[in-house]
């Protein structure tokens, strides 16, 4: 069955994981995120209530899926 909210969960994952893998660092995956003006940003998800934007759920993916240090 479609679930929106788990299919936008599972590209941030792999959207982190291609900037680990690449060897981004959080900083610079947070900056690149930045230059994508495709992506959902506050303003929109604003509108739907309970939305994470989609920057934040990458970069959030990124910190559970980034090795310690």
């Amino acid at each position: 069955k479609w679930n929106e909210g788990e299919r936008a969960e599972l590209r941030a994952e792999l959207d982190a994981a291609f900037f680990l893998l690449y060897g981004i660092s959080r900083d610079d995956a947070e900056y690149i995120l930045g230059t994508f003006q495709g992506l959902k940003d506050d303003a929109t998800a604003s509108f739907v209530a309970g939305a994470i934007p989609e920057r934040q759920m990458i970069l959030d993916a990124y910190d559970r899926l980034a090795p310690g240090e």
